[in-house]
């Protein structure tokens, strides 16, 4: 019986691929560490917004630039956040990198 060597290779974490449909998505810390070479909107909404929600219809209907991602983050419940960018009123826009400094 002749054994083969075998040599397990693992492959350096891969960034995140941006999927053109869902370049627009929920605020994720742990993904937004994993982006490179994106350029990266942080989108604070409410649900009881006008302006908004007309934000979320043009978002949702336009071509987006494929090294765009825009993360919507809840206003209401994203407390640390708001203190961490100085944000006061919902639909802010901020632009950040994927250490999450803003610009």
């Amino acid at each position: 019986v002749k054994l083969e060597e075998h040599s397990l290779q693992l492959e350096e974490p891969r960034p995140t691929e941006i999927p053109k449909k869902s370049q627009y998505r929920p605020y994720d810390e742990r993904e937004l560490q994993t982006l490179t070479g994106a350029q990266i909107l942080l989108f604070f909404h409410a649900e009881w917004c006008s302006t908004c929600r007309n934000f979320d219809k043009q978002i949702i209907e336009s071509s987006l630039p494929k090294n765009l991602v825009i993360y919507q983050v809840d206003y209401d419940s994203a407390t640390e956040l708001k203190k961490k960018y100085s944000i006061l009123s919902q639909s802010t826009w901020v632009q950040i990198d994927s250490t999450g400094k803003a610009y």
